[in-house]
């Protein structure tokens, strides 16, 4: 399997068109080096919870997403929060990532 590098954080942006909840687990699919034709409904339900999270943020907010292993349930849960680039100046910002972070 293709092992991916993770990364720190990100930044929402806007596309043209739509992505739905099988495109998004079909490029993951293909970034780890899997040919998975099908999904089932539990396996798309991550990916419809990361969609529905990461729309309620404006375009330019800094990212980042984690899982929460919940002992007790046994269960993995994907966590999508705002990150605070503190004590980065502005600058650096603008440069890092090519526009002006909120």
């Amino acid at each position: 399997m293709n092992e991916r590098t993770p990364s720190r954080y990100g930044v929402i942006k806007e596309i043209k068109g739509t992505i739905t909840a099988l495109d998004l687990a079909i490029l993951d699919a293909n970034s780890k080096g899997i040919d998975k034709g099908t999904f089932t409904d539990n396996e798309l339900e991550k990916y419809i919870k990361y969609l529905e999270k990461i729309s309620n943020f404006p375009v330019n907010t800094p990212m980042a997403t984690t899982w929460l292993y919940k002992s007790i349930s046994q269960i993995n849960e994907l966590r999508v929060h705002k990150v605070f680039l503190i004590g980065i100046a502005e600058e650096f910002k603008i440069e890092h990532f090519g526009f002006e972070v909120n």
